[in-house]
């Protein structure tokens, strides 16, 4: 038998490696009696397989689209607004705008000025109990007066964008499980087991369509080298940064 270079293979590459082994053996039929032989190692073979497959889904998950720190940034964008908004009709010669904004920078220095500043979870936590006391203490007529409205808008909805995404990932990690990496090993020994005994099984048990078996995993393992080394090469031909 051909052997595969499992030292360089990465999880993608083990994956479409033992899924195809798993399928040339499923549509080989071969004799009843050599299958029936090759049981104790097909089994937790497939098992494997399906597990490290199952893995690929859940245990990689990738978010697209925003990301956490990103939003950050946006909400973070959206609070600077307001308080600098809050600040600038302070110096207003509008005796009402003045003690309104002074009402809201009293408000969000109750929750804190740097707000910003601080870490994900307690922003977001200041962030929610901002809009929750402005609120309940500034009518939407009061907020557009100092043109507050449009940052408050901005803000409430940089935070809901920001939380639902941060519900989405936490989601995501609790339904990870188990990885490929940590099945990596595992799978590795149950291909090499299985294939390794191929030969041995085409010795004990004449059976023509068990020689075209090993024949098509060769020519895999020819293949699946192949493609590593095409990528080690390529790794290794990339240029680096200068010192």
């Amino acid at each position: 038998m051909e052997t595969l270079n499992f030292s360089k293979i990465q999880n993608k590459e083990l994956q479409t490696y033992s899924t195809r082994v798993k399928g040339i053996i499923n549509i080989a039929q071969i004799s009843p009696e050599a299958l029936d032989d090759l049981q104790f190692l097909k089994i937790p073979f497939d098992q494997k397989v399906d597990a490290f497959e199952a893995a690929g889904l859940t245990g990689d998950i990738e978010y697209t689209g925003t990301g956490k720190k990103e939003l950050d940034i946006e909400r973070d964008s959206a609070f600077l607004g307001l308080r600098g908004m809050v600040s600038s009709f302070k110096f207003s010669t509008n005796q009402a705008q003045v003690e309104l904004a002074a009402r809201l920078e009293s408000i969000i220095r109750k929750h804190g000025w740097y707000l910003n500043n601080l870490s994900y979870a307690k922003q977001s936590a200041g962030t929610r109990n901002l809009l929750n006391d402005i609120a309940t203490k500034f009518t939407l007529e009061e907020l557009q007066s100092i043109y507050a409205d449009a940052w408050v808008n901005a803000l409430r909805a940089s935070q809901e964008a920001y939380e639902a995404y941060a519900l989405k990932l936490n989601e995501g990690k609790a339904n990870q499980g188990i990885s490929q990496t940590e099945l990596k090993r595992d799978l590795v020994l149950a291909c090499t087991d299985i294939v390794a005994y191929l030969p041995f099984l085409n010795r004990k048990i004449a059976d023509p369509k068990l020689e075209v078996l090993i024949d098509d995993i060769n020519k895999l393992i020819i293949d699946t080298n192949a493609i590593i080394k095409s990528r080690e090469t390529k790794a290794s031909q990339m240029p680096t940064e200068a010192n």
